[in-house]
């Protein structure tokens, strides 16, 4: 009993010294303690996840995607685990594997401009123009200023033939958006020339 005892206050120990380390940017020295605070069985799920963002951190995106994946193994509502498992595979290229964990921490609850935009930029890589223009406007909804959902809105337009909604679209960005640049009036231009 007393060992059980002591494995489980090496184990939040583990956790917690670890979570100091990861706080002070000192990503590389927390990992061994995740994976002892994993090995220990305590807090597993929460260790997978932490292990994963500290891969992150490292540039170590394969590493951190199988800690996501095991975390909601370990507890599959844990949306966040979804959301940056969308993250990574969009960033590997696998849009159908980041439209489906995106859609899962949709499900969960997840209502972000982040997560919006990026379904949207899988849609469109997946010509679902539709998809990806309901996506773009719902992360216009939660986010106005965000001028590359406008840009990405204004190119589903484009994709479909209608430069009148795409020009529509980038002339409510300049008035709804503080920041709206020089570029917006480049793109601009170039749809009433080729409209």
């Amino acid at each position: 009993m007393i060992l059980c005892a002591t494995s489980l206050f090496a184990a939040e120990d583990y956790f917690f010294k670890a979570n100091e380390l990861y706080d002070q940017g000192k990503f590389k020295e927390a990992v061994p303690l995740y994976r002892a605070a994993i090995d220990e069985g305590r807090y597993e799920p929460f260790a997978w996840f932490n292990l994963g963002n500290a891969m992150v951190q490292l540039d170590r995106k394969q590493v951190a995607l199988v800690a996501y994946k095991r975390t909601v193994e370990l507890l599959p509502n844990f949306e966040k685990a979804w959301m940056l498992m969308g993250d990574l595979y969009y960033l590997n290229g696998d849009v159908g594997q980041a439209i489906a964990s995106y859609n899962r921490a949709i499900e969960l609850g997840v209502e972000s401009d982040h997560v919006h935009f990026a379904l949207a930029e899988c849609y469109l890589k997946g010509r679902d123009w539709t998809l990806a223009q309901k996506n773009f406007e719902r992360a216009l909804q939660l986010n106005p200023d965000r001028m590359d959902a406008w840009y990405g809105l204004a190119e589903v337009y484009e994709k479909l033939g209608d430069y009148e909604y795409a020009i529509k679209t980038l002339q409510n960005a300049l008035q709804m958006t503080a920041t709206a640049g020089a570029d917006v009036h480049f793109t601009l231009a170039y749809y009433y020339r080729v409209s």
